[in-house]
């Protein structure tokens, strides 16, 4: 009867151990020598699929012979060998190369031959071209489906109601597909998801949205940008987001709504409401969130808030990142603006701040983008950038204060900020020299200071600069002689402008500069008796400006 026991007591374990090894098992990928062979119903499946659609760059060229678990783009289980991974996206990226991205797309029609990946937990088809067709009800039968990707991959017309079979998703990006939505029942079935993003879908004859999605208990990220959705106060008892770190209801239209459900989302760590036409004190909306101590990230840009007080901005000390751009705030900017001592960016560009820069700004030790152009500010930024700077905001690596009316002369000790890699002081009233500190900016890349009163000569310094790209000090009085000094090390410059001052280039007549540009303006200036022999090397010019130059 003990031994018995004891082989029960092993069977058990022995199942124990076999189905945790089951549970963390990891796909083998294309790169790696699978232990168990590709299913051969799997392989078929995988072939038919390929033969229905489209592929005009050849990205499934690997998908030959025998073992499929070697083919790119496919995972598989090391134990069992089926397919448990179909990463399809277009591997492109259309902001660097738009034709070759097109070309990459596939297209054609979905077969359901991929019902024999009947492990498949993982099917990403994003930025391809499968226009004029719809989302594929079978779909729906996959039913160990953790994660679909079908962001800007051309399906178009209904949603599938099929979907809400998959009760094991967690992950569902269906962005910027042009469908057709009635009502959002079958989003309801799906308990199991944490990440879902149907932005720029219309919405907009959906009036039951929120209630739907707040059923969903372990949704932790939530995107609804530009769905239409319009002022929408909806009568919840009981908010069920526990889980929700990330909303995002930009581009879309709450001109009137008050938000009473939003505030008590105490787990959000971002919350986006920008360019949503919100028409409220925008006190009203810090008031109501001091409580969320979990925020880290705000955007509100691009609204309609007004302030009837100088007090309006609360202090939400977890604020890592804050955004309040193009949003017609008004007065001046508080001074509890300083306690915000964890923030690393802060945008209050496009505004109708005025008055000085508040001296709390100097507290700000982790910022590191700070953008206040746009504005009405006046005075100067010595105390921001000056050496008696608390912590000096050493961190800082974005600072623009462009198009605003400040004053004074740049700070001596500018160089002492290493981590700038973009400057931007254009537009302004600041006179005097530019420092021969800016020479220790080691970081920088773009370098704007045109349109002020700044005078005397260009600091030899600026041929330190290495990581330059991008210079303008246009419409300035700045004078005197530049020399190949000036420009050294200066082997990252694209981008040059410095019209509009009576500078003098004095170079000698066998010169190569060290960059090649793209844009070049030098009006008014003085390039010597004959024809500069150096622009020849500057084989990638797109802009040339050298009006009213003289000898």
């Amino acid at each position: 009867m003990e031994k018995k026991k004891k082989a029960s007591a092993w069977v058990v374990l022995l199942h124990w151990y076999l189905s945790l090894a089951t549970t963390i098992s990891t796909p083998c990928h294309g790169n790696r020598n699978p232990v168990i062979s590709c299913r051969k119903r799997e392989r078929e499946a995988l072939l038919s699929f390929r033969k229905s659609i489209t592929d005009p760059s050849n990205q499934l060229s690997s998908w030959v012979g025998e073992e499929c678990c070697m083919w790119k783009r496919i995972s598989c289980d090391n134990l069992t060998g089926h397919v448990v991974k179909l990463d399809l996206r277009n591997p492109k990226d259309p902001n660097a190369a738009f034709d070759a991205f097109n070309q990459s797309k596939l297209g054609g029609v979905i077969n359901d031959s991929l019902l024999e990946l009947k492990h498949l937990r993982y099917l990403d088809l994003s930025f391809n071209g499968f226009g004029q067709n719809r989302i594929p009800s079978f779909f729906g039968c996959l039913a160990n489906l953790r994660y679909l990707n079908l962001r800007y991959s051309g399906f178009e017309g209904a949603i599938p109601p099929q979907l809400s079979n998959l009760s094991n998703l967690r992950y569902l990006d269906i962005r910027g597909l042009d469908l057709r939505v009635d009502d959002l029942e079958w989003l309801s079935h799906l308990s199991s998801l944490k990440f879902l993003d149907m932005s720029e879908i219309s919405l907009d004859a959906v009036p039951n949205w929120l209630q739907v999605m707040n059923i969903l208990p372990s949704l932790s990220e939530l995107h609804l940008s530009g769905c239409k959705l319009h002022n929408y106060d909806p009568m919840i008892s009981y908010v069920n987001f526990s889980s929700l770190n990330v909303l995002d209801l930009s581009f879309n239209n709450f001109e009137d709504s008050k938000f009473s459900w939003l505030y008590n989302l105490t787990s959000l760590v971002t919350l986006n409401l920008g360019s949503c036409a919100i028409q409220v004190q925008i006190q009203v909306i810090f008031e109501n969130m001091i409580h969320m101590s979990n925020l880290r990230n705000l955007h509100l840009c691009g609204n309609n808030f007004f302030n009837t007080r100088s007090d309006w901005l609360y202090n939400i000390t977890s604020l890592e990142k804050l955004d309040l751009s193009q949003s017609r705030i008004r007065g001046v900017l508080p001074s509890v603006i300083g306690g915000f001592s964890q923030l690393t960016c802060l945008d209050l560009s496009n505004n109708a701040l005025e008055g000085k820069l508040p001296r709390s700004l100097v507290n700000l030790c982790n910022l590191q983008h700070l953008d206040l152009s746009s504005n009405r500010l006046e005075g100067g930024i010595n105390e921001l950038l000056g050496q008696s700077s608390a912590c000096g905001i050493k961190n800082l690596q974005f600072l623009s204060l462009a198009m605003n009316q400040l004053s004074g002369t740049l700070p001596d000790h500018l160089g002492k900020h290493e981590k700038i890699s973009v400057l931007i002081l254009h537009s302004n009233k600041f006179s005097g020299p530019i420092p021969e500190s800016i020479g220790k900016l080691s970081s920088l890349k773009q370098l704007i200071l045109f349109n002020n009163k700044l005078n005397g000569t260009i600091p030899e310094s600026f041929g330190q600069l290495s990581n330059l790209e991008e210079i303008d000090i246009s419409v300035n009085v700045l004078k005197g002689s530049v020399s190949y000094m000036h420009f050294s090390k200066l082997t990252r410059l694209k981008n040059f402008s410095a019209s509009s001052n009576p500078l003098t280039l004095n170079v000698s007549s066998n010169w190569v500069p060290p960059f090649r540009l793209q844009n070049l303006k030098m009006k008014s200036w003085k390039l010597g008796p004959r024809f500069p022999a150096w622009l020849q090397s500057q084989d990638e010019l797109q802009v040339l400006d050298l009006s009213n130059t003289k000898r």
